[in-house]
């Protein structure tokens, strides 16, 4: 009787800590057709502690989606859903510089509106164009698209209680959607308070804030050291904190485990390596690898 009691009571404590692990699926770069399977400890409780300080859960979900929307919009969905987030819209200019495709969606728990937003890196040539454009404007014009974007979202949805500032965000892209993104984590204080917006940000370009401005935003950007991408354009700078890792600190196992290259070829300053280093392949495998170290 007495081990039928344990077991129920570790039943109990259990069962709610298992169910609140999502799997996400994580598109490798390299690796094509290769589906990595992220298990993510999800809870909307994530945002009841600072944004400031870096959560595993968080980085890792915030890389699978910024992947996701390079993918397709069933991606997208699919893994937004898993997260409990509904009523996706994707907005795409088509062919319109500064006018990245951005994803919205939302949830409503205990009165409070949780929005979603992932912004696309580039991707096509208008995206190209974009980032050529950088060198006169930091990005600022795609933040100001997105943010034009998720005003029409919000009146298309009519979230409840909008209007009282009783929302949380969760941003997060890579390399073009990351300077967006970081953008954002300032703009949208427009509609609640700075610790309310989660910025997390994958091989961010220079948005050109200078250091005294930086803390105006808690985001934390994800920086490849091996990267060329943060530093362009110039002069280097971004809103809220760089967490910079090192590709020769990867566990090389791990990282073909999810891009099915070896890492040792990357590590030195190549045409080839330019371009990898800047791919989310090895911003999963810093945030797993760190995730794991924690355990």
């Amino acid at each position: 009787m007495r081990k039928l009691l344990t077991l129920l009571l570790l039943a109990a404590i259990l069962l709610p800590l298992a169910a609140r692990e999502k799997k996400l699926i994580f598109d490798s770069v390299h690796n094509k057709g290769t589906e990595i399977t992220v298990p993510v400890d999800w809870s909307l409780k994530l945002f009841e502690n600072s944004p400031k300080m870096y959560d595993d859960e968080l980085a890792k979900s915030g890389a699978v989606l910024s992947r996701s929307i390079y993918v397709s919009d069933r991606r997208l969905e699919k893994n937004l859903e898993k997260l409990g987030f509904r009523k996706l819209r994707i907005y795409d200019s088509n062919d319109e510089v500064s006018m990245p495709v951005c994803a919205f969606a939302y949830q409503r728990k205990k009165g409070v509106n949780y929005f979603m937003i992932v912004v696309r890196g580039t991707y096509s040539v208008k995206d190209i164009i974009t980032d050529l454009k950088s060198v006169v404007d930091s990005f600022y014009h795609s933040a100001e698209y997105v943010l034009e974007e998720f005003r029409s979202y919000v009146e298309e949805m009519e979230p409840k209680d909008f209007e009282k500032g009783n929302n949380v965000f969760f941003i997060t892209g890579h390399s073009l959607g990351a300077a967006a993104c970081n953008h954002l984590s300032v703009m949208l204080e427009e509609f609640t308070s700075e610790d309310r917006i989660f910025t997390y940000t994958f091989e961010c370009p220079s948005t050109n804030i200078p250091e005294e401005e930086r803390g105006r935003s808690l985001a934390l950007n994800l920086i490849n050291a091996e990267d060329y991408v943060p530093t362009l354009p110039p002069p280097e700078g971004r809103y809220g904190t760089d967490i910079v890792y090192h590709p020769e600190d990867l566990d090389p196992e791990l990282y073909l485990s999810i891009s099915g290259e070896i890492l040792d070829r990357l590590t030195n300053f190549s045409i080839r390596s330019i371009g990898y280093n800047h791919f989310l392949d090895q911003s999963l495998t810093y945030v797993l690898q760190r995730s794991r170290e924690a355990r």
